[in-house]
């Protein structure tokens, strides 16, 4: 597509994929359709994919299918947020692109920011448990 290519050579990206939409109802499901073609291609063996959360997220993952096999580990980018429909947290898209990549995933046990803990000593705290902290 031009669009890709302009947009590739404007920004400097190594890859771009632009969904061709008409602002309907279907435009997310098209959008998610296309992001889950592209990470399918482009899954990193061996390595880790990161997810945050929210509607588009969840039209991608959706649209990932069940075939499994793919050596990666999901993690989330972003803690717990409370107030989001719990259909697009991170945590729920974390297991399930997981489980429908076949790969592994990982939890993150905190608030989604820390600006949420009003208490310093506690942000601190949570930075350094064992629960939050990355181990390789």
């Amino acid at each position: 597509m031009d669009l890709e290519r302009r947009l590739e050579e404007t920004f400097g990206l190594r890859d771009c994929r632009v969904a061709d939409t008409d602002g309907g109802e279907r435009s997310l499901a098209k959008v998610g359709d296309l992001g889950a073609r592209w990470l399918v291609e482009n899954v990193p063996a061996g390595g880790r994919l990161g997810v945050s959360w929210g509607r588009t997220l969840r039209a991608l993952v959706s649209h990932v299918p069940h075939r499994g096999g793919y050596d990666v580990e999901v993690v989330p980018l972003v803690g717990g947020l409370p107030s989001v429909d719990v259909e697009i947290t991170g945590e729920e898209l974390v297991r399930d692109l997981a489980r429908r990549l076949g790969g592994r995933f990982q939890r993150l046990p905190a608030p989604a920011t820390l600006m949420l803990v009003c208490d310093g000593s506690l942000a601190r705290a949570l930075l350094t448990a064992h629960t939050t902290r990355a181990e390789d």
